[in-house]
């Protein structure tokens, strides 16, 4: 009779174990930009033609409609570990972009350039403070952080930004190394293409519907 319990009980135990580890999983939630990048002050939406900002829709009781929509939009970009799991997204850690082996870089004329294809938009982060983020290795300061966003259909993908420091990219400093700030003269500044995983579907609607707004 031991035996039999026992063997009922194991099962029942490793069962109880499996279902408690996965609804774990379910609940941890990632945050891509927030893991990595910190907090921002302020986020904006940019026109793919220009680079320039789109100006805030304000309600009529003053409310930041733009800001609101963009802020709430980046927050639902977050996963949880078992999504990424079950699609064989195993590390969540942001990755320096590589081609070849190579560092992909992006200089301050591309940077100022920096625009959407078709079906994407670009969002832009500001930090009050520069920041510092250590990535395979290598630190990297930044106070501006471009993202690009596309539809990544409910899946956690690939999602390209660039974290550099808005000094580098307008300057006319002759200097061709960098100061313990990390600064150095525009023509010769190069910021690193970094890759984090986010799932982008609802921003991607959010955004969609706050440029209804502005037409």
């Amino acid at each position: 009779m031991m035996k039999i319990k026992k063997a009922i009980w194991i099962p029942t135990l490793i069962v109880v174990v499996i279902a408690a580890l996965i609804l774990t999983l379910c609940l941890v939630k990632v945050n891509p930009v927030a893991k990595t990048f910190g907090d921002y002050t302020r986020i904006e939406l940019l026109r793919s033609n220009s680079g320039s900002e789109f100006t805030h829709i304000i309600d009529k009781d003053g409310n930041d409609i733009t800001h609101k929509t963009l802020k709430d939009g980046l927050e639902s970009t977050k996963f949880s570990v078992m999504q990424a799991v079950l699609e064989g997204k195993f590390s969540y850690k942001a990755e320096l972009k590589l081609l070849e082996d190579e560092e992909v870089t992006i200089t301050a004329a591309g940077i100022n350039s920096y625009g959407a294809a078709e079906g994407e938009y670009i969002v832009k982060l500001y930090y009050a403070q520069t920041k510092t983020v250590e990535i395979d290795g290598k630190e990297i300061k930044y106070d501006r952080l471009l993202v690009r966003l596309y539809e990544t259909d409910g899946e956690v993908q690939e999602i390209e930004c660039v974290p550099y420091l808005e000094y580098n990219v307008d300057n006319e400093s002759t200097s061709d190394e960098y100061d313990e700030d990390g600064r150095i003269g525009s023509i010769y500044y190069k910021a690193n293409v970094i890759e984090i995983k986010m799932m982008t579907s609802a921003f991607m609607a959010d955004i969609q519907e706050l440029l209804y707004l502005y037409e």
